[in-house]
């Protein structure tokens, strides 16, 4: 695990030089750090100042001029602490602010959308439900965005400021947070729900809880791509410290007159961070048995003749298609223009034969 301190002070950041100011990163409260985390994963050479607005939680059930006014003081102490680049880890704030803060300050600002485009490109048929702020959800840009896949895909948007505030008073499991998402979210596979986009920050430590209610739901929040993002801008710009360092140095501060908020967020910190490396690594372990199974899935094939030619076809869009990765039904029937539901009879009976030939083969 990357060990975190929190040496960065005030007086320290305004000595270093360009390459090495810390990063701003801001949100209303707790959401941010799971933002925080994924810097951290994607920038591990990089120093961190955090703020978290938590006197003035939640933004989303705020006037957008509130908002705004709330976000630009938020920049403008990050810009006094020297900051190199802000992170705006509040899709709300994102929403209705970005544009007049990329105008007022001289630094690159990086804001979060609901990440509707990887869920509806990573998912095959089924209904696409949005979780976000009311602020986020009426939004122009979210709209267009949403109205751009519409024809495709059924969306469904829902606003669940009670969950904001249950993860706000750090209620990230048991009873009263399964109840109040089994209240917001109702019966998924009756909805034909397949992909649920976290469209808030905060919403992102309820992954785990909303997997053991729903079980094999897709979800898909923005952080990654918007690590992604700041580190290729940062990349370009010859922003980004690519010196290895021991330690991940943090700066956590926030707005709230209780000192165990800190302490609270260095906990979750640390245990975000720990869980994507495991998430990783397992990433990694099980990439790499999918193509030692493939392999042997191809010599099979190409050794036997007991497949019919309709098996050899499915078996080669199922493995062969794209390189050391299984193939979905759901693109297989594009491909050969014929029903899911009849791929999915044919392509059953063909693996029981291919599986059959690798275990005689064994």
């Amino acid at each position: 695990m990357i060990p975190i301190t929190d040496s960065l002070q005030a007086g320290v950041c305004m000595k270093v030089k360009n390459i090495t100011r810390p990063i701003g990163v801001f949100d209303s409260g707790i959401g941010g750090i799971s933002v925080l985390a994924e810097l951290i994963e994607w920038m591990p050479n990089e120093r961190f100042i955090y703020f978290g607005d938590t006197q003035n939680a939640p933004y989303g059930v705020r006037s957008k001029k509130e908002v705004k006014d709330l976000a630009i003081e938020a920049c403008s102490y990050l810009l006094e602490r020297n900051v190199k680049a802000i992170v705006v880890a509040c899709n709300t704030a994102t929403s209705v602010s970005i544009n007049e803060l990329r105008k007022k300050f001289p630094i690159p600002i990086v804001g979060m959308e609901p990440a509707l485009k990887p869920a509806a490109d990573a998912s095959n048929e089924g209904k696409i439900l949005v979780m976000a702020t009311p602020i986020t959800l009426k939004e122009n840009k979210f709209l267009e965005l949403v109205d751009s896949y519409s024809g495709k895909r059924e969306i469904e948007m829902i606003s669940a400021p009670k969950l904001v505030d249950l993860v706000e008073s750090n209620v990230l499991e048991g009873q009263e947070l399964e109840e109040e998402l089994l209240a917001c979210l109702g019966d998924l596979s009756e909805k034909g729900v397949e992909a649920i986009v976290l469209g808030c920050t905060h919403f992102v430590f309820l992954d785990d809880t909303i997997k053991k209610l729903y079980g094999d739901v897709n979800i898909v929040d923005g952080n990654k791509g918007t690590a992604r993002h700041l580190m290729n801008l940062l990349m370009g710009r010859n922003m980004l410290n690519q010196d290895p360092i021991d330690e991940v140095e943090i700066d956590i501060c926030t707005s709230s007159s209780n000192p165990e908020t800190v302490e609270m967020f260095k906990l979750l910190l640390k245990s975000r961070i720990e869980k994507l490396m495991n998430k990783r690594q397992k990433q990694e372990t099980d990439k790499e048995l999918e193509k030692r199974i493939i392999e042997e899935i191809r010599l099979a094939f190409l050794d036997n003749r007991k497949l019919t030619e309709m098996d050899k076809k499915l078996i080669s869009y199922r493995y062969g298609i794209q390189r050391d990765k299984i193939t979905q039904v759901a693109r297989i029937a594009r491909e050969l223009n014929m029903p899911k539901a009849k791929v999915e009879i044919f392509m059953e009976k063909a693996e029981k034969k291919l599986f059959n030939i690798i275990k005689d083969r064994i």
